[in-house]
């Protein structure tokens, strides 16, 4: 991991905190967002607009975002063949930030090199899918955030939350359904 270039699409809480463990084993970081504003867990910000020019010269390439209008199969034929061929893809994010025919085509002409998929756009993965038994694809059941430790953080989440707003104090983790 050390010395490893890692795009990050989707800086939010969960990419930041990918952006975080990346960066504790000396990989570079790049965060995308809309306002690339600075940011401690990552070397470097940018915005969507320059994903293309920064695709080539990264090895992992984690999804992280949440899907919309404007995302809908970002990782398409022209994003794929930006990647470098030794690159990974992991998308832990939304399973229509990726379009997986595109997907399957490009990992059978070499690119990239691995696909590490965690949610799809059938969920769950219907048992047909050829993303199932293709050689360089790694497929989990929208399970990446879950460890012994996923009940009791909720749990302090949650008791945190309680306490301020019986205090009137505004909660942690908000859903905004506005756009910034």
């Amino acid at each position: 991991v050390a010395e490893t270039n890692w795009l990050i699409y989707g800086y939010g809480n969960i990419g930041s905190e990918v952006g975080k463990r990346a960066r504790a084993f000396e990989a570079h970081v790049t965060g995308v967002r809309r306002n690339p504003t600075g940011e401690e867990n990552a070397d470097r910000m940018i915005r969507p607009d320059a994903l293309y020019d920064n695709l080539p010269q990264m090895d992992v390439v984690v999804l992280a975002a949440a899907s919309n209008e404007d995302n809908r199969h970002i990782v398409d034929a022209r994003f794929l063949a930006a990647m470098k061929p030794t690159s990974v893809l992991v998308n832990v994010g939304r399973g229509a930030l990726v379009d997986e025919v595109a997907l399957l085509a490009s990992l059978d002409k070499g690119r990239p090199e691995q696909a590490i998929l965690d949610v799809f756009e059938t969920e769950p993965l219907p048992g047909d899918s050829p993303l199932w038994d293709h050689p360089r694809v790694h497929v989990s059941a929208h399970a990446s955030a879950s460890s012994p430790m996923t009940g009791p953080r909720g749990d302090e989440v949650f008791l945190r939350n309680f306490r301020r707003y019986v205090l009137g104090d505004e909660v942690e983790l908000q859903v905004r359904f506005e756009k910034p």
